[in-house]
Order: C-alpha cells, then structure tokens, then sequence
C-alpha cells in the first residue's frame, strides 16, 4: 500500500482500520506457515530424511591439515629425486626446424648449433601371464 491508501483508509474510519489490520495480520500469519515449511524443506537432508546425499547441499569443507609455515613445494636445499637421462635410449626423435621463426628464410641445408634433449621414460604395457596348474590322476596298476 502506499501513503495515499492508507490516508484513504484512516480517513474512512475506525472500522476501515480494524479491518485492514485484522487482514494484514491473516497474511502476516500465512506467510509465517509459509516460511517455516520452507525452513522445514531447506534442513532436510540425507541424514534425516530418504534423500540422496547427493541432494545434499554442497557443504564447505574445512581442511583437516595444519598450516606449517612453509612454502609449498620443494623446501630450499632439497637435493630432490628424478630418473637420470641416459646415454643409449631406445629411440631418438628429432624435431627439426625448417624456417627461421624471424624471417622464415629456408634453414634445411643449415646444420644445427646443438639439440637440446630431454627424455621421457615410459612404463612397457602390462600383459597377463596365464600359468595352468594340473593336477595328476592314477590308477595303481598293483592294487587298481
């Protein structure tokens, strides 16, 4: 309602009044059904209700590790571990440049200055090995 409606009902009177209020308190007492139903949906949850947990609403979770004050990572003086490049490695790849990224004049008749190298070291695929084992069945040729 605005300013000039409720002018309107005061100037009409003492009823006009009681009656407005009594209807705004009858919608002020459904919206309260309506909102406590609501509350009533919103805190069902798997653990109360037949929901699946994956209704559940997405929880923050707080982390269970303790800060320790360091950087993450590997902490300065770590010698660290890592596979070794070897000198013979099963195949090699080349990856050859053939124009200048600058002026993309033709550099296939140019020898290279060095390679830089890398390696990657894969694991062979896994293959099942099926061993069958046999049991022997005789018969005695003395007793049967």
């Amino acid at each position: 309602m605005n300013h000039e409606e409720i002018l309107a009902v005061y100037n009409a009177g003492l009823e006009a009044v009681i009656k407005l209020v009594l209807s705004m308190s009858d919608q002020i007492e459904e919206l309260k059904e309506r909102i406590k139903a609501l509350e009533g949906i919103l805190g069902q949850n798997s653990a109360n209700s037949n929901k699946p947990p994956s209704s559940d609403w997405p929880k923050k979770l707080r982390s269970l590790r303790t800060k320790t004050g360091k950087s993450p990572g590997g902490q300065k003086g770590h010698k660290g571990h890592n596979l070794k490049m070897v000198d013979s490695p099963d195949n090699i790849t080349v990856h050859k440049i053939d124009t200048c990224s600058g002026c993309g004049m033709s550099l296939e008749d140019s020898p290279p200055s060095e390679h830089n190298r890398r390696q990657v070291f894969d694991l062979p695929p896994i293959e099942i090995e099926v061993e069958e084992h046999r049991a022997e069945k005789k018969i005695c040729p003395y007793c049967g």
